[in-house]
């Protein structure tokens, strides 16, 4: 939505992708925007808030989560997977709740289909069992996942930290 109706509620059919005007505000504290951690609506006004969400503050977290941190706490991690002989869907890696800045692809051009599903329901939110892989944003918990179908490389990503533990599984 454009800039002064970010705080008002909008809903999006799964079915159609129809986005609907609800002609009410968010509740307070709503973020403003996926992109920006550091805006939340107060009462239809989208305001700054520090990494504790007081309003004004100058405090902000660093790229590891940390409030006022110094950027040297971060594990990254990286992993190669190869798949042989094996059909269906397979598990690839589990991400932990809190885990940021998710980079998922594919390295090669395959018929595969990454998806993303939640550990603890077990439910896909993104490329269930039959779904087509288009390029689109998907909203889970709040996280924005941008997934990318190019030449058929799979491409997954979100900032977030993650509200919970997740599973990446691809379909071969």
């Amino acid at each position: 939505p454009v800039a002064k109706q970010r705080c008002t509620l909008y809903c999006q059919s799964k079915e159609t992708r129809v986005v609907v005007n609800m002609q009410e505000l968010v509740e307070p504290g709503i973020r403003c925007s996926y992109k920006d951690p550091y805006s939340v609506c107060v009462y239809g006004e989208c305001e700054k808030v520090d990494c504790v969400n007081v309003v004004g503050s100058p405090l902000l977290e660093d790229k590891c989560g940390v409030c006022s941190g110094d950027g040297t706490s971060c594990k990254t991690h990286r992993f190669n997977f190869t798949f042989a002989d094996k059909k269906g869907v397979i598990k690839v890696l589990e991400i932990p709740r809190g885990a940021r800045h998710l980079l998922i692809q594919e390295l090669n051009g395959t018929a595969n289909i990454l998806a993303v599903k939640n550990k603890a329901t077990g439910d896909f939110f993104l490329n269930s069992h039959g779904d087509y892989p288009e390029t689109r944003s998907v909203i889970e918990k709040g996280l924005e996942w941008q997934y990318e179908n190019k030449n058929f490389k799979d491409t997954i990503q979100t900032d977030g930290p993650l509200k919970n533990d997740v599973v990446i599984m691809v379909s071969t």
